[in-house]
């Protein structure tokens, strides 16, 4: 039926439309329910799984989303300041539980994505069919705990960055900032004096020299933290993804069935 003859249908009167009218109402009216869902103030995560299946997204993306959400990192006043999270969590969620048997190939993973010739060493340690491993890199304290339970194995990955963040900042802001800013505090004053400025100009420039020492030392501090931490959370991220990956093609072998990927 065309646009002017269902116009000019009566009210009441039924109407007919023909297979592309159909395609295009359905269409509109998804498309319309999945508007009034996102309006409401609050989803349930089967909601919001349902939604992105009708996207055609993977509902396994959402919930992963989810705890990445859970475990994003606080914007405090450190963590801005720092210019990178002081402390951040990485964690996945696959169906079915390790056993032992899992621990030396994930193991093997571990060492070699945070293994360093010359770094640190990598500890590992088994309690039942947990795994846990704990080293130190040049962004912190890294955590990785790969726990089974409730028919699930949850892989979390933690990077401390505090104790490295004290030493880069503490270091080059009282070392630098303070030591070299105090020896131009007192300097300017005196090369301002001996050139015929008054003293309060003096006074003045060693006052704007010293805050401008110190505001190198914390950019250079703040340059270098950010650096490594960015770097060392995208080898958490990959490990991360990694265990997951080993622990998915595992799981389902041991099922009978094809890994999910």
């Amino acid at each position: 039926m065309t646009e002017k003859t269902r116009s000019a249908a009566r009210p009441g009167e039924a109407q007919s439309f023909d297979e592309r009218e159909v395609a295009e109402i359905l269409r509109r009216a998804s498309a319309l329910d999945q508007k009034r869902k996102l309006e409401r103030p609050t989803l349930t995560l089967a909601e919001i799984e349902s939604i992105a299946k009708e996207a055609g997204l993977d509902p396994a993306l959402v919930r992963r989303a989810v705890d990445e959400l859970k475990h994003e990192p606080e914007q405090s006043v450190w963590t801005k300041l720092a210019g990178a999270p002081l402390s951040r969590t990485i964690e996945r969620v696959v169906d079915g539980e390790l056993t032992t048997d899992d621990h030396e190939a994930l193991a093997v993973a571990i060492r070699e994505a945070l293994g360093q010739p010359g770094g640190f060493p990598v500890q590992l340690s088994a309690l039942g069919r947990s795994l846990s491993v704990t080293t130190f890199s040049t962004a912190g304290l890294v955590d990785v705990q790969v726990t089974p339970k409730d028919g699930v194995t949850r892989v979390r990955v933690t990077v401390n960055a505090r104790q490295v963040a004290g030493g880069l900042f503490g270091g080059l802001i009282g070392g630098v900032g303070g030591g070299l800013g105090s020896n131009v505090a007192w300097l300017v004053p005196l090369w301002l004096t001996k050139a015929g400025y008054a003293p309060e100009l003096g006074v003045l420039g060693g006052v704007v020299g010293l805050l401008t020492t110190v505001a190198g030392a914390y950019s250079f501090a703040r340059w270098l933290f950010v650096g490594r931490a960015k770097a060392m959370h995208a080898r958490a991220e990959q490990l991360a993804e990694t265990l997951e990956s080993q622990l998915r093609t595992a799981l389902a072998k041991r099922a009978g069935v094809t890994p999910v990927t």
